[in-house]
């Protein structure tokens, strides 16, 4: 594969699969480790902010340092490992149950750290490879592999339990998960970001004073990173426990997984078609657009019993909820410089997106202490509401590009 572009977006795309597709592990498992003597459901959910909140406020500092060295691939291999060592940890507690608690934390510790990587240099290293207007697509198209990976997940990982159990099962997922973590390294090994700004005239890594500081542009990444931390509030936190919701309705687990991975299955070309949308109409508009139609087909999702409709409405929100990789980081290269990449897609992934969805997380958690689960759901449409409200004070494109011309990259 001579094609640099296309090969940084094909084995990008390899680790967007393998990371968002262990993303949506510890959800799957919070209906096995359920059945554990002893368990709560709402202590179960409340780890997941562990993983949220290490994975949100590790973003912005490795993106930092990821503007000022010249290591994407390392580092993305580093999160694809971490993220393998978590799955091994995670099956642990179905040998040793008396531990199952220290071994979930400590999981998701190691997971928070794991997912800090991919998200902020993914969208970094195609930005330097693909010029502006191209990026915002190879970024959709990136997220559909992100979309198939949370897609077959949940299937692979109840697969694999209910013909080897919880300990094979998780085991020969953790061997895969190693397994691409090396093939990745392998295949990224030819990207750095000096190349790619001699070849193209793009600042490289930031060793060089420029002229224009990062505060000029810290406004809109603050304000839309308030956005997307009341938006994720909503669309992260419920599907923590969509798992275990669609489980207590149709009491099969395995039925469970299997209606969550069609939805997800079928959401796979949110990616591609957003990413366009971005590209052709703007940030703002594509964010408006994602988030309405989400609460809509999440409502609706709620409203039915009927195991159809079900998939059908979950993998319409999905389809909206998961694009931000496309929709989040194209705006963001449409507004704020290269040199400046990384520390913004971290400010706006972890800060706004991760850490978003764990304060939502802990939200749904003290209200399950006094509501079903359904009736909390339902709550946190309300989050919805107040982030489609504030989308429109963002810049629209007809500004960016103005703003582009006169203040020059």
């Amino acid at each position: 594969m001579s094609d640099p572009g296309r090969r940084a977006l094909a084995y990008t795309s390899l680790a967007h699969f393998v990371n968002d597709g262990n993303f949506f592990l510890f959800p799957v498992l919070i209906a096995y480790y359920e059945s554990i003597p002893g368990t709560k459901v709402v202590a179960l959910g409340s780890v997941a902010i562990i993983y949220n909140v290490l994975s949100g406020f590790l973003s912005t500092p490795l993106g930092r340092y990821a503007d000022r060295h010249d290591r994407d691939s390392l580092l993305i291999f580093t999160g694809l490992l971490l993220n393998a060592v978590s799955v091994l940890i995670f099956m642990l507690p179905f040998v040793y149950h008396s531990l199952l608690f220290p071994l979930i934390i400590t999981g998701s510790v190691v997971l928070g750290v794991a997912q800090s990587f991919y998200h902020p240099l993914g969208a970094s290293v195609l930005s330097h490879v693909y010029d502006k207007p191209r990026a915002s697509k190879a970024m959709g198209t990136n997220q559909a592999f992100g979309s198939l990976g949370r897609a077959v997940t949940p299937y692979l990982i109840s697969s694999l339990i209910l013909i080897g159990g919880e300990v094979l099962g998780l085991g020969i997922f953790a061997v895969y998960m190693f397994a691409a973590s090396f093939v990745t390294l392998a295949g990224l090994h030819f990207f750095s970001r000096s190349r790619f700004a001699v070849a193209q005239g793009k600042p490289g890594v930031e060793q060089q004073p420029t002229v224009e500081p990062f505060s000029r542009y810290s406004g809109f990444v603050y304000f839309l990173t308030a956005v997307v931390f009341i938006r994720s509030m909503f669309m992260l936190a419920v599907n923590t426990y969509v798992p275990t919701y669609m489980s207590d309705i149709y009491h099969s687990k395995y039925l469970m997984s299997s209606v969550l991975s069609a939805g997800l299955i079928v959401s796979v070309a949110g990616g591609p078609i957003f990413g366009r949308v971005t590209a052709s109409r703007g940030g703002r508009t594509t964010i408006l657009v994602t988030s309405g139609i989400s609460a809509l087909a999440f409502l609706a999702f709620m409203l039915t019993r009927d195991i159809y409709i079900t998939g059908v409405a979950y993998a319409v929100f999905a389809m909206t909820a998961f694009t931000g990789f496309p929709v989040l980081m194209g705006y963001v290269n449409e507004v704020v410089p290269r040199r400046f990449s990384t520390t913004s897609n971290g400010l706006v992934w972890g800060l706004g997106n991760t850490v978003g969805g764990a304060a939502g997380i802990g939200v749904m958690s003290l209200l399950l202490l006094y509501l079903p689960l359904g009736r909390v759901l339902y709550i946190m449409i309300a989050f919805a509401a107040v982030s489609f409200a504030l989308t429109p004070l963002l810049p629209s494109k007809k500004k960016v590009s103005a703003a582009s011309a006169s203040g020059a990259r």
